[in-house]
């Protein structure tokens, strides 16, 4: 059975538990990873969103555990990053990439 998770920090639990996901917290990405890997273990099928913060701490290894698994990740940005428009430019690019195998561009603005 398929699901959606939500792997967030724990200031932001009551939102996602709010909206009725099921919420999974992390402080630190080490933490992140046990979570990851006990759902590897368990061959859990799921759609995970995972905070920024948390996923570019993820170590190499289990990212490609994560990569051969039922899982998969969405990376949910921090605000910081998604106050930026050219974050969602390249990200938007990034998806597409993955998506269909093809790498697009954006004009720019003149």
């Amino acid at each position: 059975m398929s699901s959606l998770m939500v792997l967030t920090e724990p200031a932001l639990q009551n939102a996602y538990l709010l909206a009725g996901a099921d919420v999974y917290v992390a402080e630190t990405p080490a933490q992140a990873e046990a979570h990851l890997a006990r759902w590897i273990a368990e061959d859990v099928r799921s759609l995970i969103a995972i905070h920024e913060e948390l996923y570019e701490g993820l170590s190499p290894a289990i990212l490609q555990r994560v990569k051969a698994s039922q899982l998969f990740l969405v990376v949910v940005p921090g605000p910081q990053t998604y106050s930026q428009p050219e974050y969602w430019q390249q990200r938007v690019q990034e998806m597409i990439r993955e998506s269909i195998g093809v790498h697009i561009t954006f004009k720019e603005k003149q």
